[in-house]
């Protein structure tokens, strides 16, 4: 796949648990985001890639659920569609009162497909699986359910010799 993937609502609204997330009152040092990511994350190969993007979608999940944003800032981009949903779902979920309980993301790849693109962006694809989720309310009653679903996802990024930058991210259910 070339084409750059689009953001979707599946990743960045289907819930999970979380203690409402609030603005991080200190951003992660370049040490501090190095230091949470896997071995080898940095690296401008598939592996690499695989990594950082497989980290970044799950970390867009858990920072909802533990009400952490900053390693997904750290991770993010201003011009990724899909970050900037992922960071105001959480947002609106804390303006709400309301939590996630369930919604966990799972990688279910441990070989990636995609690599370096013509045009010099790495694109790389993975399937996940987003256990089922209910949303609370502030009182803790259901607000909804949203059932387990599965994707592909599809993470456009580049490389500048040293760190990766997100362009976007897109999933489609399968």
């Amino acid at each position: 796949m070339t084409e750059t993937p689009t953001a979707t609502p599946a990743l960045s609204e289907s819930p999970s648990p979380s203690p409402t997330p609030s603005p991080s009152a200190t951003a992660l040092t370049e040490e501090d985001v190095i230091a949470a990511l896997p071995d080898g994350a940095m690296t401008a190969d598939i592996w690499g890639a695989f990594a950082y993007a497989s980290t970044l979608v799950t970390e867009s999940r858990a920072m909802v659920l533990d009400g952490d944003t900053r390693l997904f800032e750290a991770m993010s981009s201003d011009t990724c569609t899909f970050c900037t949903s992922a960071l105001d779902y959480a947002r609106s979920l804390d303006s709400a009162n309301e939590t996630l309980t369930g919604g966990q993301i799972k990688v279910q790849d441990a070989d990636p497909r995609g690599g370096l693109q013509t045009d010099g962006t790495w694109q790389v694809e993975f399937d996940i699986v987003v256990d089922a989720a209910t949303v609370l309310n502030d009182q803790g009653a259901p607000v909804f359910d949203v059932p387990e679903s599965r994707h592909t996802v599809a993470v456009l990024m580049d490389h500048d010799g040293e760190a990766w930058s997100v362009r976007d991210v897109g999933s489609q259910e399968l």
